[in-house]
């Protein structure tokens, strides 16, 4: 490309903007603090990778200018600011070797408005993995990286193999051991691999991308990442085989080798459409101080790759394991709020919520988890989730869980670990739920209750200091609440229960005695009377209490039946219903 030089004496040149003239002088161009591409020789069809490097050490920012194509990885270890322009492109053109396009191994890189397009290009490397951007080295930790309005697509590498097997695959932007990093705006359609992969990383800003049709999770923090936003991203697939390997957001925290935990982030307001295969849209694992607020879901389904024959999770918070005493320890000080989620279309398993603690030898409960306020809907056919929110204390334990104000259509199914549409149960005494505040929340059931499994509350065994704290409304179940053997609920205003066809109300099946006390419902002199009141119509015994607010005083039922009289304290009849 044209460029402005100045001669000077002899020295050493790169060959690319600067030139030895004939008489062994050199010529050395001149720029106002930016180079356009071309000036340092590329032109699209051979290597340009060589000249990249040269310009980005020699001046530390280009301008692209026309297409770049790289067949050998562009190694950066100096400051860099790259411009794109809508028209022109970075062809990763790797081949069978597989590695780093941009490979960036500095502080302070800039990189806004570029566009990595590999259509047409052959990736089948034999092993290894390619990345169209990778910054860090695993070693030093750099600073100060912002990745802003870029577009990456079609970076399609793979080993060959189908399914669980393709392990060779190309990530999109690839970040480890940098702190201060910006991934803002940009567009990522058609990886194999992951759209963004995150590594270490201490203030992240991972915010308004749109990650289209990656076969591994869209965004994936593999551990060790602080004081991050992964928020008002869109992640849409439509892939036949769906997102594999963790779902659209996914806070692994791997194990192994092992990373220091996740924390203090947020996870909120981000969109998904499309097919998901694996682990959860969203989930977080042996992670602590999260938010995950305002995220939403709709059009979901299954792909072909998932387990279980499409089981889809929404929302799964858990202990990093694969065996028993491999975890990475459980969550901490998590909050689920404010969701909205319609049912995937499956032939297999849907939850809502997920909370579980496994791969503990001892107990090493998760503690301090809130999840409120959100929204499980049928979906366009009028399916309903097979599980809405559920908690399993596995062998490590839960404490000090916060459930309401939540709602779900469900349609339960009989295959769950965990019992009913919100369902609490741990393996042993061991992994005990403590701490359990649970209300106000609505659950509606668009099946045919036949079945003892089809429970709206399921207080399971080793689920201790359970308390209702307000009215749920359980609609459309075989028993609306349902205790078993070694809980120890304390349960009250469990009213509002609607439509059993059939079964009970309410079963409390072997409940710890020491343990169990109905604190009972509240009622008006008119409900009281009237027969066809939940009160008098569902769950009714004898002792059951209630309190007469018009009296201003306690009353206990003489019997089950619906006319059974309400005494005082003293035995003397007050209400009769009829």
């Amino acid at each position: 490309g044209a460029a402005d030089y100045i001669v000077a004496a002899t020295q050493a040149v790169d060959g690319y903007g600067e030139h030895t003239l004939a008489n062994g002088n050199v010529a050395l161009i001149q720029h106002s603090g930016a180079v356009n591409s071309k000036q340092y020789g590329t032109n699209g069809t051979s290597d340009d990778g060589p000249k990249i490097k040269a310009a980005a050490a020699s001046v530390g920012s280009i301008i692209l200018d026309g297409d770049v194509r790289i067949e050998t990885s562009v190694i950066i270890n100096s400051p860099l600011t790259l411009r794109g322009t809508t028209d022109h492109k970075i062809v990763p053109a790797l081949g069978l070797a597989g590695g780093k396009v941009l490979d960036l191994i500095t502080d302070d890189i800039d990189f806004e408005g570029i566009l990595m397009d590999g259509a047409g290009e052959t990736f089948t490397p034999a092993t290894g993995n390619t990345y169209g951007i990778y910054a860090g080295d695993a070693v030093t930790v750099y600073k100060n990286h912002r990745y802003v309005n870029n577009r990456l697509r079609n970076l399609s590498l793979s080993d060959g193999l189908t399914g669980t097997s393709n392990s060779k695959v190309n990530h999109g932007i690839y970040v480890i051991d940098v702190d201060e990093v910006e991934i803002t705006h940009n567009k990522i359609h058609t990886t194999s691999g992951a759209a963004i992969f995150l590594e270490d990383i201490d203030k992240l800003q991972c915010d308004f991308n749109a990650c289209t049709d990656n076969g591994w999770y869209p965004i994936h923090v593999d551990g060790g990442v602080t004081n991050f936003s992964i928020d008002d991203n869109t992640i849409i697939c439509n892939l036949p085989a769906g997102a594999f390997y963790g779902g659209g957001i996914d806070l692994m925290n791997q194990h192994i080798p092992v990373h220091a935990r996740s924390k203090n982030g947020t996870v909120n307001n981000n969109h998904f459409e499309g097919v998901f295969s694996y682990g959860a849209i969203i989930r977080a694992f042996s992670c602590e101080s999260v938010e995950i607020h305002g995220n939403t879901g709709d059009n979901l389904s299954s792909g072909t790759w998932s387990a279980g024959g499409g089981d889809v999770t929404i929302i799964r918070l858990d202990t990093r394991g694969t065996v028993a005493g491999s975890g990475n320890g459980p969550v901490k000080n998590m909050s689920v709020k404010d969701n909205v989620f319609t049912k995937p279309v499956t032939a297999g398993e849907t939850s809502g919520v997920y909370v579980s603690n496994q791969w503990q030898v001892a107990r090493v409960p998760a503690t301090g988890i809130t999840v409120k306020d959100n929204k499980m809907l049928k979906n366009s056919a009028g399916d309903g989730f097979t599980g809405g929110y559920s908690f399993h204390g596995n062998e490590g334990g839960i404490e000090d869980l916060w459930i309401e104000d939540n709602y779900a259509d469900t349609e339960l199914g009989n295959t769950s670990p965990v019992n009913g549409a919100i369902g609490f149960v741990a393996t042993n005494a061991q992994g005990s739920i403590t701490g359990v505040k649970e209300g106000g929340n609505t659950i509606v059931d668009l099946g045919t209750p036949a079945a003892s499994y089809q429970v709206g509350l399921s207080i399971g065994a080793y689920v201790d200091e359970f308390f209702n704290t307000k009215i749920n409304t359980l609609d459309n179940f075989y028993y609306s609440v349902r205790t078993f053997t070694n809980s120890g609920p304390t349960l009250e205003y469990i009213n509002n229960i609607h439509a059993p066809t059939v079964g009970m109300s309410e079963l409390l099946l072997a409940v710890t005695p020491s343990k169990y006390r109905d604190l009972g419902q509240a009622r008006t002199t008119t409900q009281l009377t009237d027969n066809s009141d939940s009160i008098n119509a569902q769950g009714k015994y004898e002792g059951k209490r209630v309190f007469n607010t018009t009296a201003n005083k306690p009353l206990y039922a003489t019997g089950s039946a619906a006319g059974s009289t309400w005494n005082d304290a003293v035995g003397a009849l007050s209400v009769t219903p009829v």
